[in-house]
């Protein structure tokens, strides 16, 4: 009977002491989701690296096949420099034979020319042999037949003259179309040859020789890696939190060392939905994102299109 006392009093000892607690402590109030938010130091952001000015792309404006590959995947060139040469068929006779007859035009005016200096100086001196045979005939040391005869041959040379000028003119014209026609088929030519837009790294090459293009088909591009910024977007929780100005600190994905630092240049006015910064099926749901602008701080060159942790600096 002693025992069971004894363990009832331990249990109202225990109830009691329960009791006790709960009244003896005072109920916490939750905070505010602006309370929370309003002690974020740092937010966090996914951004990719991209070259400044964007990158050229390059592409054939003709389908043909590749003769030959003058650079590789990563070469750097200069504006203009001939990158690939395409196979250009027949097109190459055709260009030679405009130059030939381009040549042979040359020399029909160049004889041309010889015969028109010949026919300017015989119509002088039969104009000289006619005006001697009026002066003749006026002393009547000459007779009619002969001046009409030496009229009539200074008007026929005459005649003959303004031919050789037609002649000469023709032929300018015939050579000027010939020309514009070799300017043309230059032109043309140059599609057989694919030159760099720009100055730049060679990126991205899928060409190779022997590989038929296909008219405006990606074959790579050209970028600028010395010139990098961030493209960067945060989750809309933190899209008015997040300003112009505001230091950012960039860090390789998965890995805790910092790879550059930069500052917000540009924060988007409008929410868009996420893009394809966010690789995965889960990244790409739910919330919208407020694109943002990075400039990165110092010459360090970083390679593009590297997916980046970003660390925006609220305080």
């Amino acid at each position: 009977m002693k025992k069971i006392i004894t363990d009832y009093a331990a249990f109202l000892l225990v109830i009691s002491g329960l009791f006790a607690a709960c009244g003896g402590s005072e109920t916490e109030e939750p905070r505010t989701q602006e309370e929370i938010l309003a002690e974020v130091q740092v937010v966090q952001a996914i951004g990719k690296v991209m070259p400044e000015g964007d990158w050229a792309v390059l592409s054939s404006p003709i389908s043909a096949r590749v003769l030959e590959l003058h650079v590789q995947e990563g070469d750097t060139v200069q504006a203009g420099q001939v990158l690939l040469v395409l196979e250009s068929g027949t097109a190459d006779l055709g260009l030679e034979e405009i130059r030939a007859r381009i040549k042979g035009l040359e020399a029909e005016q160049q004889s041309t020319r010889e015969e028109l200096e010949k026919a300017r100086v015989r119509v002088e001196e039969l104009e000289k042999v006619y005006e001697t045979s009026q002066r003749l005939f006026s002393r009547q040391a000459e007779t009619r037949e002969r001046v009409d005869a030496d009229y009539s041959n200074w008007k026929q040379q005459q005649q003959v003259l303004k031919g050789l000028e037609q002649t000469l003119r023709a032929q300018a014209a015939t050579q000027q179309e010939q020309r514009i026609q070799l300017r043309r088929t230059e032109e043309e030519m140059g599609d057989y040859q694919l030159r760099a837009p720009r100055a730049g790294l060679v990126s991205d090459l899928s060409v190779r020789v022997g590989q038929i293009t296909a008219v405006s088909e990606e074959l790579g591009r050209l970028v600028d890696p010395s010139r990098t910024y961030v493209e960067a977007e945060v989750d809309e929780l933190f899209a008015q939190d997040v300003q112009e100005g505001m230091k950012v600190t960039l860090f390789s994905t998965g890995r805790p060392d910092t790879l550059a630092r930069g500052e917000v240049v540009y924060a988007s006015p409008v929410l868009s939905d996420k893009s394809i910064l966010y690789e995965t099926a889960n990244e790409g749901e739910d919330r919208r994102v407020r694109r943002l602008r990075i400039a990165v701080h110092g010459t360090q060159a970083l390679v593009i299109n590297t997916k980046v942790d970003v660390q925006i600096h609220l305080k």
